[in-house]
């Protein structure tokens, strides 16, 4: 008897909890966008990506049309690429607003891969447009 009343309480004490879980999701969700976080942070990413954008144009004029001249094939290599990363990264943390960056890492966002993202993003409009 406590088999069958298992068998049939079980599932439905299951679906109470997810339906709580997803109605406290819900409801934070709206909280949230009430109080204009999720503003913030779509403003945080697009400040970023955009510092990110800046950086890599700056990157191109000072090292990499340089390194690419100084080469046969006007290829980079390994190390510069991964100097150039790492520089990138420097910059545009030095030129964020700590209090996006604290905004971002607080909702959970991977920062660096943001950067990274954003630097590949550039650099592949600009190999599109010739630039």
């Amino acid at each position: 008897m406590l088999e069958v009343l298992g068998e049939v309480l079980i599932p439905i004490v299951v679906g109470i909890i997810v339906a709580l879980v997803g109605a406290a999701l819900a409801w934070l969700l709206v909280t949230l966008a009430k109080s204009g976080k999720f503003k913030n942070l779509e403003t945080a990413i697009g400040v970023l990506k955009s510092n990110s954008y800046t950086v890599s144009a700056a990157l191109q004029q000072e090292w990499v049309e340089k390194w690419k001249a100084d080469t046969k094939d006007g290829k980079l290599t390994e190390a510069e690429i991964a100097k150039l990363k790492a520089e990138a990264m420097q910059r545009v943390m030095d030129i964020t607003a700590p209090a996006f960056v604290s905004l971002l890492l607080a909702a959970g966002t991977d920062v660096k891969l943001l950067v990274q993202n954003a630097v590949q993003e550039w650099v592949d409009d600009n190999h599109k447009t010739g630039k």
